[in-house]
């Protein structure tokens, strides 16, 4: 049985007032607890930002939080739970997108990069024989640097028959081309396939007859290259064939001069124009102001612009590239010779809107006066004002609903102009804002490197400036300079910040501490130095150095010597080359170039120098053209040994291939006629790329850091041929701050396709056979 105790009279009115105790009661529970919480959530005093010094200068003030970082790594932590899911917060009202919190993320932690321990690994084999493991992939990682050629993986074999046909009836196909443009009959080609090339590959090549290499009389020659050669005075043009009436022992050229100078003095003008037809090429007139010589079309319209003798197009334009979809900077476009001059500082010749003798911050005015200005900030915004909701004018409004904003411009427009004021110069708007502790330096693009004149004029406006626009304006403006709209992710947030800056003189005073930092200053003016030239001159300096293998200045864009220096310097005591590289010849256990530290004597060439140590000897020459080193052995005598005979180039330091990295064969590339009858190796670092050619089948690698090495005479190949010439070609160039060269695959720059196609097909030479 159960007891029920009956309830007293009045009952239900206590009740009532109980519960009417416990409403109360919750209630300044609640209000207790919401004002401990919003004096805790209260941003903390200036002293707490500020690191200052005893006389109370600026040493340090905090940054704002990471907001997106934090929200990032909550989200990870969140991935990492999916097997036991919990509800997901909801998130707060005004808080940025998720792409913008991805964004944000990534623009803050540049140094969060992979480390590579997620990375798959390979086994191979080195040079040497050492078994080394590497992560899959090529080029530097923070595991090693990884010797994987993609190319050569791609296409293993190169050496084939079908091939080696095409090069035997091209030569006949070419005889007759000549006949018929000189007129002649009974052309044979100088250059012809060693007879145990048509039994096996392996021992293909070819050579040249006597009548050539010692003529008694004219010689015809045929130009198959894509551009102009010039031999013994006579310039060849492309696809052409010209008589040669006394052949000489100079090299073919390529440039203008063997040492292109850097300030393009004695040049030829590099010509800019807009025309796809060079036919339809209008007047062009000489540029002023440029160092390198520079003739530029008159009126030139639309994106695309070319250079003159090149397939090169240019895409350039001044407008935000997220909405201009030709300008959109794509790094790979390189390789079908396609670039980019727009907004983005990686793009090839980028643009700025800034005018450095206009926003110069040497030249920003002082800091306003803190308790005279008005409490308030000021947006001046003309144009592409655009609808309403556009992330621009959200951060705008929102800042305006907690901290007035003036807006005398057309965007925002909720204040008149005072008598005198002005929005059409730098000057009336400078006056505007210096009126103001804070100006809104919203910028209509979130591209990288899109910071217009809005955000310097806020900058030296001497108020404190507000800054929403590209995602790496921290690297545009003084880190502690601006109050930054990405280090908030609310808006909320940022109005609470503002507040406080324009309560605190201090902290507000902090934000002009880089006012008087000359490494900041400094840091300003490098950056935008090279808004002194103009775009026209830029792209002119540019081709000048891409055409002749010259450094490049990316961040000045400007013309500069290689890092490897062009000219060849022989040890006096020995003959041989001391630099750009250390040349050493080696039989066996014998060698000779390695010890000698003679003078350095600057030469244009070596002739006809005898290598001979220990009964071996080679005879070989040097000549430097064109910016490149060719090496040309014409005999070997091995002195009855069956060693192997090798050529080492020792860079030393100047080029640090980790770990012997190298590309074999990498002039397998380009498209080239008798590619298979020659060897090939290239090794690069940050800074430089070296590529060593051979007109023979060999061996081509690099056995250490900084060193490449072949073999010219292998212990069971053939001997060389009285007709035969083996050829080394040595090209070496800058990798142009990796622009498009990221060490992760080989691909030749412009100058060296010129060079290696050269070297590969060169100008054919013919003979009248009497």
């Amino acid at each position: 049985m159960v007891a029920v105790k009956k309830r007293k009279r009045g009952g239900k009115g206590n009740s009532k007032t109980v519960y009417c105790w416990y409403i109360f009661a919750g209630g300044i529970l609640i209000f207790l607890g919401n004002y401990f919480i919003w004096e805790s959530e209260q941003p903390p005093a200036g002293h707490a930002i500020l690191k200052l010094d005893e006389s109370g200068a600026l040493q340090e003030r905090k940054r704002p939080p990471d907001f997106a970082q934090e929200r990032m790594e909550r989200r990870q932590r969140e991935d990492k739970k999916r097997k036991n899911p919990q509800p997901e917060d909801a998130p707060e009202d005004g808080r940025i997108s998720d792409d913008e919190d991805k964004e944000h993320a990534n623009d803050n932690n540049n140094d969060n990069t992979d480390t590579g321990e997620q990375q798959s690994k390979i086994s191979y084999v080195s040079p040497n024989g050492d078994v080394l493991v590497k992560p899959a992939g090529t080029g530097p990682t923070k595991l090693g640097y990884v010797m994987d050629f993609v190319h050569e993986r791609g296409n293993p074999k190169f050496r084939t028959a079908s091939t080696l046909n095409k090069i035997e009836t091209s030569g006949e196909k070419h005889s007759q081309m000549v006949a018929t443009a000189l007129s002649e009959t009974n052309v044979q080609p100088c250059e012809y396939l060693d007879e145990d090339a048509k039994t096996t590959m392996l021992k293909a090549r070819l050579l040249q007859r006597k009548q050539c290499r010692e003529p008694n009389g004219a010689l015809m020659v045929y130009n198959s290259a894509s551009f102009p050669r010039t031999w013994c005075g006579v310039t060849i043009a492309p696809k052409s064939a010209a008589r040669v009436e006394k052949p000489c022992t100079e090299p073919v050229r390529l440039l203008e001069k063997d040492f292109p100078p850097v300030n393009g003095d004695g040049m030829t003008p590099i010509v800019l124009h807009s025309q796809s037809d060079i036919n339809a090429l209008g007047q062009v007139s000489p540029l002023k102001d440029c160092s390198i010589p520079c003739h530029v079309e008159n009126g030139m319209t639309g994106v695309a612009r070319y250079i003159k003798g090149t397939d090169w197009v240019i895409y350039h334009s001044y407008d935000d590239p997220n909405a201009k979809r030709e300008v959109q900077t794509e790094l790979s476009k390189f390789k079908n010779d396609e670039y980019f001059s727009s907004a983005y500082f990686k793009s090839d010749i980028p643009l700025s809107r800034i005018d450095l003798d206009k926003h110069n911050l040497r030249n920003a005015l002082p800091p306003v006066d803190f308790d005279a200005v008005k409490d308030s900030g000021v947006y001046i915004v003309n144009e592409q004002c655009g609808a309403t909701n556009s992330r621009r004018s959200r951060w705008k409004d929102v800042l305006d609903n907690q901290y007035h904003v003036d807006s005398p411009g057309k965007c925002g427009h909720n204040k008149e102009l005072e008598p005198g004021e002005s929005l059409e110069t730098l000057e009336g708007r400078l006056t505007i804002m210096k009126k103001y502790k804070f100006v809104l330096g919203y910028e209509i693009s979130t591209h990288k490197d899109w910071v217009t004149e809005l955000a310097y004029e806020a900058m030296l406006s001497g108020a404190v400036p507000i800054v929403l626009g590209a995602t790496n304006m921290k690297s545009h403006l003084p880190r502690y300079g601006a109050i930054f709209v990405s280090d908030f992710n609310s808006f909320d947030k940022l109005a609470a910040h503002v507040n406080m800056v324009a309560k605190d003189k201090a902290l507000w005073n902090s934000y002009h501490a880089w006012r008087k930092d000359e490494s900041v200053l400094a840091a300003f003016e490098r950056k935008y130095q090279f808004t002194k030239k103009s775009p026209e001159c830029r792209m002119c300096s540019w081709a000048y150095a891409k055409m002749n293998g010259l450094g490049w200045d990316h961040q000045l864009q400007q013309v500069q010597e290689t890092h490897i220096g062009r000219k060849l310097c022989v040890d006096s005591d020995s003959d041989f080359i001391a630099k750009p590289f250390r040349e050493v010849w080696s039989v066996g256990k014998s060698s000779l170039g390695a010890g000698t530290n003679g003078p350095c004597q600057s030469v244009a060439n070596s002739d006809n120098e005898h290598v001979k140590q220990d009964g071996w000897s080679i005879v070989r020459s040097v000549i430097q053209h064109d910016s490149v080193i060719d090496i040309i052995i014409h005999e070997i005598d091995m002195g009855g040994t069956s060693d192997e005979a090798t050529l080492t180039l020792d860079y030393k330091n100047l080029v640090n291939n980790t770990e012997a990295a190298f590309f074999a064969n990498s002039h397998t590339v380009l498209d080239t006629e008798r590619g298979m009858l020659a060897s090939s190796a290239t090794i690069q670092d940050h800074k430089t790329k070296v590529t060593v050619l051979a007109n023979w089948q060999t061996t081509v690698w690099s056995p250490k850091q900084g060193v490449i090495k072949l073999i010219v005479q292998g212990k069971t190949s053939d001997r060389m041929h009285e007709d035969e010439q083996r050829r080394i070609r040595v090209i070496s160039e800058d990798i142009g701050e990796q622009l498009h060269d990221k060490m992760t695959e080989y691909f030749p720059s412009s100058f060296s396709k010129k060079m290696i196609q050269d070297f590969i097909d060169p100008l054919e030479m013919f003979y009248l056979d009497s």
